[in-house]
């Protein structure tokens, strides 16, 4: 078994153009929520139906999908705190992440293959029904090979870039037993309904800081390796 921390690996290898993207959809095993607060501002909770108060004290919101006969499980986590760590003003709002909260992301198939990371979130927006579009970014830190390395990384575009975007559209919200909108004063609760993954694409958009600093390493590298075959032959 391989375990690859990214940040030297993200140096070194080419910067690909973004693969196309891996699609959860409302049929994958996934019955947790997402919950609403309108207080001013208002917060969300990844996983509401699914937090612990011993041990970890998380929220956990997952789901699972068969893709050409492997089943692939994502996972994200957020502290179950006294108040979210994720606030919103309205609709279509960005979201604004308090303190230094531990958001966790993995995602594994079940030939043990898995990257582990970390998440944002950094909007929401109406999904042109009564749902909502919930877009972030996914920083991957390591990877653990299996028995399905190669296809596990083709499919997610690693390890030749360790950033994903995302989108988890949840909707068929409900207040008591009430349908109702996701975005309004009644604290609704939220069903899963897909989670939209593109490989090679941070939730900006545009490559991070730290992107162009690892490139510039590798490309410093290269340069040197040049320089010293030259000083061979001649």
């Amino acid at each position: 078994m391989r375990i690859f921390h990214l940040a030297i690996l993200a140096a070194v290898a080419p910067l690909i153009v973004s693969a196309a993207s891996v699609d959860f959809s409302s049929s994958s095993d996934s019955s947790d929520t997402v919950s609403f607060n309108e207080s001013f501002p208002g917060t969300l909770t990844l996983g509401s139906n699914n937090c612990t108060l011993f041990w970890s004290f998380t929220c956990t919101l997952t789901g699972s999908q068969n893709i050409g006969g492997t089943i692939y499980t994502f996972t994200f986590t957020q502290p179950n705190d006294s108040k979210s760590p994720f606030s919103y003003s309205g609709e279509p709002s960005t979201i604004t992440t308090s303190g230094s909260p531990v958001l966790d992301f993995t995602i594994s198939d079940n030939h043990g293959d898995s990257a582990s990371g970390t998440y944002d979130l950094t909007s929401l927006a109406s999904d042109g029904g009564t749902g909502v579009d919930i877009d972030g970014g996914i920083s991957i830190g390591s990877i653990t090979s299996g028995s399905k390395i190669s296809t596990f990384d083709s499919l997610f575009g690693l390890p030749s870039s360790t950033q994903l975007g995302f989108v988890l559209d949840v909707g068929n919200c409900t207040a008591g037993r009430r349908s109702v909108n996701c975005i309004q004063t009644t604290d609704p609760t939220a069903q899963f309904m897909s989670l939209d993954i593109t490989p090679g694409i941070p939730a900006s958009g545009v490559p991070e800081p730290g992107t162009f600093g690892l490139l510039g390493v590798a490309s410093s590298a290269m340069v040197i390796a040049v320089r010293r075959r030259r000083s061979v032959k001649s």
